[in-house]
């Protein structure tokens, strides 16, 4: 697996005993630069690493606030149904309530060989949209796989980034939808544009056809793990 991916092109960068060179593709060139580090911090009035009760505590608060604040999303965002029984949470978002443009929500730990990421974001701008989508998907996937990536790539260099994909169909409330897909290693890529919405699902171990899509009651979106 290469080292790292390029910021640019996102073409997977060669190993290089310095940690420096040149993009094959587009021939940018890159250093080495330490990953920035995940650190836990102590809440206010603590006075270190948070352990037992009160880390289990922190993290409850964290996962309340992170699906309260998505729930700010002024468009509707898509879940798994009641056919999924494990966590759920909410993975990430962009921008500020109440003007969010995008929320992701989980099934499942990132690490769980049987989970579903559901990214729904607003369709502001056509083709950057869809394109914006597959570039976050990129960089959340090309750790872990090498088989496929190239669609990913492809698709974010087109004018049509997934026009060249094979034509499926996704449940979304009851309703047979078209979408596009693409396997990247173990990951079932579809991908779904309304005239309002760009709908991503990147999911693991699941059938395609055991992916349905429904209404999210962020409710139910705040459980926390190790």
């Amino acid at each position: 697996m290469a080292r790292e991916l390029c910021i640019r092109c996102y073409e997977l960068l060669p190993e290089t005993e310095s940690g420096e060179g040149q993009c094959p593709h587009c021939e940018l060139e890159f250093s080495a630069e330490p990953s920035p580090g995940g650190v836990l911090r102590a809440l206010p009035g603590q006075g270190g690493p948070l352990t037992g009760e009160a880390l289990a505590k922190w993290k409850q608060q964290q996962a309340n606030d992170a699906a309260h604040y998505a729930s700010g999303a002024k468009f509707p965002l898509l879940g798994l149904d009641d056919s999924w029984e494990g966590i759920r949470w909410v993975g990430g978002y962009k921008g500020s309530s109440p003007q969010l443009e995008r929320v992701e929500l989980m099934h499942g730990r990132r690490e769980d060989p049987l989970q579903a990421s559901v990214d729904t974001r607003l369709k502001t701008d056509g083709i950057f949209s869809v394109r914006t989508s597959l570039e976050n998907l990129m960089w959340s996937l090309w750790r872990e796989y090498e088989d496929g990536l190239e669609y990913l790539q492809a698709a974010i260099r087109d004018d049509s980034p997934i026009g060249l994909w094979e034509p499926t169909t996704i449940n979304v409330n009851g309703v047979q939808t078209t979408a596009h897909h693409v396997l990247v290693g173990s990951s079932d890529v579809v991908v779904v544009e309304t005239d309002e919405l760009v709908i991503t699902v990147d999911s693991r171990g699941l059938p395609r056809e055991d992916v349905k899509l429904v209404d999210a009651d962020l409710r139910r979106y705040r459980d926390v793990f190790d």
